[in-house]
């Protein structure tokens, strides 16, 4: 999986979170992205899909604040069914990303994030492993709450539109 820096400081994060769902639907959940996806996992951004290929996704986020506006643009690179790779870069930080899904008993699934950040000249600062680490795994229990509506929704509709026997 790449990614467009050569060398990355320390430390690496690592965030792990469970969602009550099978990978495969975790999997497109995760990786459809739309314009609403900040307000999924509780953030202020709006995202653009600028471009999207066979397996290539290529993204902005944007983020309006009282100093002006932050912006990311992503590359994402998808490895079906159970990984994809981000390699980010904006106003804030780089990143480079690595995601994975394991499958879990009772069509429960687990998501783990590698992530590698570097800051920009504009925000030097690094955040500590624990704050970051613990501002995104926060991120992703949202996201995987709203995936988990979801999934669920989509089990009762099925039931619904199914003949009764």
């Amino acid at each position: 999986m790449g990614c467009f820096v050569t060398s990355w400081p320390r430390p690496t994060y690592h965030v792990r979170v469970d969602i009550d769902a099978p990978s495969d639907f975790v999997f497109r959940w995760c990786t459809d992205y739309r314009r609403d996806d900040g307000k999924r996992a509780g953030e202020a951004f709006v995202r653009k899909v600028q471009r999207r290929k066979a397996n290539t996704i290529v993204l902005q986020d944007l983020w309006t604040t009282g100093n002006g506006w932050l912006l990311n643009q992503n590359r994402t690179t998808l490895f079906p069914p159970k990984n994809w790779h981000v390699d980010s870069f904006g106003t804030l930080r780089i990143l480079s990303i690595d995601y994975s899904l394991i499958e879990l008993r009772g069509r429960r699934t687990r998501l783990e994030l590698t992530i590698r950040r570097r800051p920009t000249e504009m925000y030097p600062k690094q955040p500590s492993r624990r704050e970051y680490e613990g501002n995104l795994t926060t991120m992703w229990r949202r996201f995987a709450r709203s995936l988990e509506r979801d999934y669920r929704l989509r089990g009762r509709s099925r039931r619904k539109s199914q003949p009764d026997s």
